[in-house]
């Protein structure tokens, strides 16, 4: 079964404005995952709700890197990554397949 959910995204910048979209996605679109050289770098939300995650790779001279970001909703924030790492975005070398799962928390706002 396909669990889809509301997201709002930045669908173009036009004349210096900001426009967006809302729509639908399936669920499993969230779950980031890219192989390079055999290894396999996943990324994904601990809450849906609270926001997502991605990741970029690319290469730096023969080494190849993976930089991967926490992007939370309204009224969230980034909180932490699993593996104790507290930095967002993260970039690391590729030397082993890797799963990520992004923590958010509520944000105070004032």
């Amino acid at each position: 079964m396909k669990r889809f959910h509301r997201l709002r995204i930045a669908a173009a910048i036009l004349f210096g404005s900001l426009a967006m979209a809302s729509c639908e996605i399936d669920m499993d679109d969230l779950l980031r995952q890219q192989n390079i050289n055999g290894y396999v770098i996943t990324t994904r939300s601990d809450n849906y709700s609270q926001g997502y995650a991605g990741l970029f790779v690319y290469m730096e001279g023969n080494q190849p890197m993976c930089r991967i970001e926490a992007i939370p909703y309204d009224g969230y924030r980034f909180k932490s990554w699993n593996k104790s790492i507290y930095e967002n975005p993260h970039t690391f070398k590729i030397e082993k397949s890797e799963n990520f799962v992004v923590y958010f928390e509520r944000s105070s706002k004032n």
